[in-house]
């Protein structure tokens, strides 16, 4: 095991790249010189613990966090895998919008040309569930392949389009439908449960 001087060096080395700051840069934030942040990420010498508790409020950590062998480097590695999933809702969240953006246009256009009477097109919004958790489930397999949130997504999507089915022939009473999607639904399970 490294010595402590060491273990504090490291982490506060890994840190500060991380913020993607200088030593001249970190000593004017928090208000030392750059020469002791030299020292201190050389290992010459361990920071009193005001100071590493400074050091931990402005990154975020705990003084724990500081003096444990390796803890900036999983820090990275957890954050940049956050990071990604990040991106990863935020496409598809910007995708979902996408889909209401042209479910409400084509509804706006409906009402504008007069295409038919407005007690019939809040059927639009309903087939926009569908097409929404079309666009997730898409996304869930690019993105994850074998994922909890496939299943859903696609489980979604059957009853869903189920319901957008039932709403607009609801004048015909076609209550049965419904009965499609427990095979279906089950059949999703079990794929599922081979993966």
């Amino acid at each position: 095991m490294a010595e402590l001087n060491e273990i504090v060096a490291n982490n506060l080395v890994e840190l500060r790249k991380k913020k993607q700051l200088t030593q001249i840069e970190l000593a004017e934030k928090i208000g030392y010189s750059d020469k002791s942040i030299s020292k201190w990420e050389l290992g010459k010498s361990i920071p009193s613990v005001d100071i590493l508790k400074q050091f931990a409020d402005f990154y975020g950590v705990t003084v724990d966090f500081l003096i444990t062998e390796g803890s900036a480097k999983k820090k990275i590695v957890v954050d940049r895998k956050y990071e990604h999933l990040g991106h990863k809702i935020t496409i598809m969240s910007l995708l979902v919008c996408v889909v209401w953006l042209i479910v409400v246009a084509i509804y706006v256009n409906g009402v504008i040309n007069n295409v038919a009477p407005l007690n019939e097109l809040w059927v639009t919004f309903v087939w926009g569930a569908p097409a929404m958790f079309i666009v997730l489930s898409f996304i869930s397999w690019f993105y994850w392949r074998k994922n909890l949130s496939l299943t859903i997504f696609s489980s979604l999507l059957i009853w869903s389009l189920i319901a957008a089915f039932y709403c607009q022939y609801l004048s015909t009473n076609i209550w049965y439908i419904f009965l499609i999607g427990v095979p279906i639904q089950a059949a999703i399970l079990l794929i599922e449960n081979l993966k």
